[in-house]
């Protein structure tokens, strides 16, 4: 008699919960305890069954309201396994009696009577499967969209920024997993330790030319399981955002506002790139959520950087900037759609609206407005996105360009800002595009980001 794989029921445990809950499920695989109990190769299904079935929502439901005489009264938990097992026939590929198996043995779990469901409706999806995604995802969008799991309205919205082979490139990406990059603080660990480190922790990861503390890492599961995020303050941060953090940090920095700190890991490479030159950064970090700001300055304080100051406020008030005075450099971490992170945030897929798009679209212009005026004569507002939407990067810095408030300002080529190394110049010119830098999403690639320097004239 066959039983539910561990593998699948952790995955179904994590889905569960993070339905019940609203919890991001990244959140949850880092940190489920079960999970760590499990083989690497189970640790990497669950893994791919969880962003998948989370990032791929819509089509699934789609095919499982097909032969469900009431969608709205499937019990919830039983849905989730009836996702978990489509995703495994439509986007995995798997043997169809193994499927159907498996997923009648989860639904005896979750259901006293969803066992003979199950069974009925995932034998019709597995012979719908042998059709999926209906047509060629080389020749049709729509196809291409179902067979990556994404919305077609989304699909062509991003198409309209990116044309059709950077979107296809983007889509054909979203079901595999992202590459995991670090930065690492010399408060904590000197950079000349961290190789030592990694070997002692058969941590398989090479540095990242031009970008002083950063690593690649090609064995992200021996990393997450190592402690060193911890223990020896190692930061996962994205190598777009490390770029962008470098960028900031250069020689003509001087004073420091950022805008939207978070949860302080753009600030601790800030100050840690500084640090690499010799210098202490005089950074305010300006954050809308105290609760941020709290878990920021406890972690900064960890690694070591105690002179940060955090202040609380909405930056789309004008009110709430007065009394901070003028910087060389205010740096703008926008809140955006989050479509250059898609992979990393699979929630964002089938939850992201354009009405929501363009309310964010208001908030980035007053960010751009009010903190125009703190920036010293001759100073930087640099404003950053990791969208992939021309509305919210290139429109929006023209837009504000084009403004009262920006009267005073001129685009400036990133790769022109002072203090930057040679390689990190031929780094950002790999990736700038009209002055501005723009990374995009392939296979295996960082995410994608943006980046736009402005410069008040003196």
């Amino acid at each position: 008699m066959s039983c539910a794989s561990a593998a699948r029921k952790e995955a179904l445990n994590i889905l569960s919960y993070a339905r019940a809950h609203k919890s991001y499920v990244r959140n949850l695989i880092y940190t489920s305890p079960s999970l760590k109990h499990l083989s690497f190769e189970d640790q990497a299904f669950v893994t791919k069954l969880v962003l998948g079935v989370t990032s791929s929502l819509g089509i699934l439901d789609e095919a499982i309201d097909k032969y469900v005489d009431k969608p709205n009264k499937l019990a919830p938990a039983l849905r989730d396994v009836l996702r978990i097992a489509t995703f495994e026939l439509f986007f995995l590929h798997k043997e169809p009696y193994v499927v159907v198996d498996q997923g009648v043995e989860l639904a005896k779990i979750t259901a006293k009577h969803g066992s003979g469901l199950a069974n009925a409706v995932l034998r019709k999806i597995a012979e719908d499967a042998q059709s999926f995604p209906y047509g060629d995802p080389q020749e049709s969008f729509e196809a291409l969209a179902r067979s990556t799991g994404f919305p077609l309205e989304l699909a062509r919205l991003i198409e309209d920024s990116l044309g059709t082979t950077r979107t296809r490139s983007l889509m054909s990406s979203q079901l595999k997993p992202a590459p995991l990059f670090v930065v690492t603080i010399p408060f904590k660990t000197a950079d000349t330790k961290v190789q030592d480190i990694f070997d002692a922790h058969n941590i398989v990861a090479t540095p990242i030319l031009g970008i002083a503390g950063g690593w690649s890492i090609h064995t992200p599961h021996e990393f997450l399981r190592s402690g060193l995020i911890d223990s020896h303050g190692f930061l996962p941060m994205d190598f777009s955002a490390q770029m962008i953090a470098k960028l900031v940090a250069t020689n003509e920095m001087g004073s420091i506002l950022e805008i939207g700190s978070g949860r302080g890991t753009k600030t601790a490479d800030i100050v840690s790139q500084a640090a690499r030159k010799g210098e202490r950064v005089d950074i305010t970090a300006f954050e809308l959520y105290p609760y941020k700001s709290k878990i920021a300055k406890e972690r900064l304080e960890k690694l070591g950087i105690d002179f940060v100051k955090h202040v609380n406020g909405n930056a789309t008030k004008a009110s709430d900037l007065e009394g901070l005075g003028q910087f060389d450099t205010v740096f703008i971490d926008a809140p955006c759609s989050g479509t250059g992170t898609l992979r990393r945030h699979p929630e964002l897929v089938w939850n992201l609206k354009l009405s929501a798009i363009k309310s964010l679209n208001t908030l980035q212009f007053k960010m751009l407005k009010n903190t125009a005026k703190h920036v010293a004569p001759g100073g930087a507002l640099i404003y950053s996105t990791c969208s992939v939407l021309k509305m919210e990067n290139e429109d929006m810095v023209q837009k504000f360009l084009n403004s009262k408030a920006g009267q005073d300002f001129e685009l400036n080529d990133v790769v022109n800002r002072k203090g930057i190394s040679k390689e990190f110049k031929e780094k950002l010119t790999e990736h700038s595009h009209n002055k501005m830098i723009r990374t995009f999403v392939q296979e295996g690639s960082a995410d994608a980001h943006f980046c736009a320097l402005l410069k008040r004239k003196a």
